[in-house]
């Protein structure tokens, strides 16, 4: 079995730049990004607690969201791996 992690650092000012371009410009949304620390509890509880996971997956928009804290036991996907932006004439 493997898990999927969605991650999002909100205070990344790229990641902030191309948030406000898609979302029309209406700002962000400040409690809803912010990051908590979770996410290294999480990884520490699936690496102690959950042997059954066999690869974890973390799901960021850019490389620049990826923490620092992160090993290479996790496998890094981003948006342009896996979306395709098509564009109609």
């Amino acid at each position: 079995m493997d898990a999927v992690i969605a991650y999002v650092d909100g205070m990344e000012p790229n990641w902030r730049l191309q948030y406000n371009k898609h979302i029309g410009g209406f700002g962000l949304i400040e409690n809803r990004f912010i990051d908590r620390g979770t996410l290294k509890y999480v990884l520490r509880g699936i690496n102690k607690h959950m042997t059954f996971i066999d690869k974890v997956f973390l799901l960021v928009s850019s490389l620049e969201q990826v923490p620092d804290y992160i090993n290479d036991k996790v496998i890094i996907i981003t948006h342009n791996m896996f979306i395709v932006i098509y564009t109609f004439p």
